[in-house]
């Protein structure tokens, strides 16, 4: 799996572990944003991130629903995991990619952009 697809994958998880299981994509591109941003990767596009979740999708671990957050936010995909969520953080964390990200830190900053959006 390719780095920018562990990061999209990281960030749903993150935020998906924070929200009851459920992460709205605009919450999920402000966290990934911010982890390329902390560990001096490079940014995709939330059209490109979308994508590389919803690839993550025919691995079995996650799905996908259009959902309208009315005048706030508009209509974005919802992100559902049908694994555990904790056990492709758990996963995800093994990689070396990880080293220099801190769950704590990841888990803050998607609560804080639950909050503002």
């Amino acid at each position: 799996m390719s780095l920018q697809k562990k990061l999209s994958l990281y960030a749903v998880a993150v935020v998906a572990d924070v929200n009851g299981g459920a992460a709205p994509s605009p919450t999920v591109y402000a966290l990934y944003q911010e982890i390329c941003r902390r560990t001096g990767r490079d940014v995709c596009t939330q059209e490109t991130v979308n994508s590389h979740i919803n690839k993550a999708g025919t691995y079995g671990v996650l799905e996908s629903n259009r959902t309208s957050g009315w005048f706030k936010t508009g209509v974005h995909l919802k992100f559902t995991f049908t694994e555990p969520v904790a056990a492709v953080l758990e996963t995800l964390e093994e990689d070396d990619t990880f080293e220099e990200v801190s769950l704590s830190t990841a888990r803050s900053i998607a609560q804080q952009s639950l909050r503002d959006s």
